[in-house]
């Protein structure tokens, strides 16, 4: 009669090495993770960067707006005497300044 192998002629080491790829595996697994998690990190720190950088810009343009508003309406008190007529050249120095922004 023909010897017939057994399934369990070398149990120990088939379940070793699968112990291993399995744990080499999840290693592999947690180290992917891990460089996923940091990547999202140093991608959300960017985008908030990038937020507060453009908020600094808005209030800074608003600003500018504003002061470019208050000089026109400066100019238009300014550039006209009472009776209508223009009143040459007596721009106060200080609206000039707001004008050149």
């Amino acid at each position: 009669r023909a010897a017939q192998p057994s399934l369990s002629a070398h149990p120990t080491s088939t379940m070793t090495r699968q112990y291993r790829t399995s744990l080499a595996s999840r290693e592999r697994n947690r180290m992917h993770a891990r460089k996923t998690r940091q990547r999202k990190k140093e991608h959300m720190q960017n985008l908030q960067d990038r937020a507060d950088e453009l908020k600094r810009k808005q209030i800074q343009l608003k600003q500018s707006i504003n002061e470019k508003n208050t000089a026109s309406i400066l100019l238009g008190m300014f550039s006209k005497s009472k009776d209508g007529k223009d009143a040459g050249t007596s721009i106060d120095p200080k609206v000039e300044d707001l004008l050149k922004r």
